[in-house]
């Protein structure tokens, strides 16, 4: 898991037991942090890296271009560090403060997964509460996750994540 506080607040072990989740959130991080960080994780040769990012982006004010730029270099450095790690951009997730720049940004970031051939997960949909806003039990200030909400995400990833093949399993069960 590769984000930003968001990330970093989930307790993976406890939402996705059977897995072996190594969070690489870190608080206040930004796309652009975020493609350094990528490097040293791309060296590391991970089965999956499913990414959040963008949240930071709109609140320091940058437009959805940049996150695009920025993404994509971190898609870059996945490519040539770890060209077969399963790379998946999970959307922004609904922000109050800003729901027209979360609609962009996910816009640009769709866009710039369709042009890698990346996998995207939707979580700013599956987290909307029919309002554009995220449903007040699973969220702690409209902008992170409740342990509600982090077991919604978790349950959008459990497939996911199961749907990857294992390195070295003949069986395929699941791994990221």
């Amino acid at each position: 898991m590769l984000g930003d506080s968001i990330t970093e607040q989930a307790e993976w072990d406890s939402l996705l037991p059977d897995l072996p989740i190594v969070n690489h959130g870190y608080s206040g991080h930004t796309t652009e942090q975020l493609v350094s960080l990528a490097e040293s994780v791309g060296d590391t040769c991970p089965q999956a890296v499913l990414v959040l990012t963008g949240t930071n982006d709109i609140c320091d004010g940058r437009w959805p271009e940049w996150t695009a730029t920025q993404l994509r270099q971190l898609l870059e450095a996945f490519a040539k560090r770890s060209p077969d790690t399963i790379v998946v951009v999970q959307t922004v997730l609904l922000r109050d403060d800003h729901p027209t720049a979360a609609h962009a940004t996910n816009d640009a970031m769709r866009a710039v997964a369709a042009s890698r051939g990346v996998r995207v997960l939707d979580l700013h949909g599956a987290c909307d509460n029919g309002a554009g806003s995220l449903r007040s039990h699973e969220t702690t200030d409209g902008v992170h996750l409740s342990t509600s909400g982090y077991r919604r995400w978790a349950a959008l990833l459990a497939p996911l994540i199961a749907s990857f093949k294992v390195v070295g399993d003949d069986e395929g069960s699941s791994g990221s």
